[in-house]
């Protein structure tokens, strides 16, 4: 595998014998299958899968140089790779039990199966993330102000970042939201973990807006607006090396 983190993902996966969904590509026939890791097998660097099952009333096995899309989740995150259908084989499930599988080509790196440009993480729950940021409303370059001073400074929000990649965050925010809308550009200042000495600074632009779970809480899906300076870079490598150290906990 090209990244020690995905490799572990993917290997955790496989031994625990987690539900897979293939596609199949390259054809104009869309055909979905579901199946589950078996095994890996190193000396070929391949995976061995159970025989997969078709999705539908009509479709066709998968035979030997099919190319396909795998799709599976493990630890909450969803992952996907490209691959190649090797052929069919007997795998030994027990002493006494052979079944048939399929031996399928090990892919050099996983992709975010979110569909997203970056791969995200969520934040601890014990040690919340907590983010203060102004809000410019959408089209505008003045910021809002607290309605009971207007000549104060600009009304400061507060939230939690619940999940984070190096494209954006997701903010939970518990009071009422309505000054805020989609469009909506916002500067952010947070400390991704308590003991760091200085706050990140960061602009974005709110993307989508959803509910709590059964609560008056809203969801803030925020994408970070890119800048030719060097703060900003700061705080995406920063941010990066949060996300890759927060996989490193999850997979402990």
């Amino acid at each position: 595998m090209a990244h020690e983190i995905d490799s572990k993902f993917l290997l955790r996966a496989i031994e625990e014998n987690e539900n897979i969904t293939i596609s199949l590509t390259g054809t104009k026939k869309q055909m979905t299958y579901t199946s589950r890791f078996f095994d890996l097998d190193r000396s070929d660097r391949s995976i061995i899968i159970d025989l997969p099952t078709g999705v539908g009333e009509t479709f066709e096995p998968l035979v030997k140089g099919d190319e396909i899309n795998v799709y599976f989740q493990y630890s909450g995150f969803r992952f996907y790779f490209h691959s190649k259908v090797l052929g069919k084989v007997k795998y030994r499930l027990n002493e006494s039990t052979k079944v048939p599988a399929y031996k399928i080509k090990l892919p050099t790196k996983l992709l975010d199966g979110e569909r997203r440009n970056y791969f995200r993480v969520p934040t601890p729950h014990d040690k919340a993330v907590i983010v203060k940021f102004i809000v410019y409303p959408k089209g505008g370059e003045q910021v809002i102000i607290d309605e009971d001073h207007p000549e104060s400074i600009p009304k400061v929000f507060e939230g939690t970042i619940l999940d984070i990649s190096a494209g954006g965050v997701a903010i939970k925010v518990d009071e009422n939201m309505e000054e805020i809308k989609v469009g909506d550009k916002i500067d952010m200042r947070f400390r991704l973990r308590k003991e760091d000495f200085d706050e990140l600074e960061i602009s974005g632009v709110i993307r989508n807006e959803r509910t709590y779970y059964n609560t008056e809480s809203k969801i803030f899906g925020v994408e970070f607006l890119p800048e030719r300076s060097v703060e900003f870079k700061r705080a995406i490598n920063k941010i990066s090396r949060y996300v890759i150290e927060r996989q490193r906990e999850l997979l402990t």
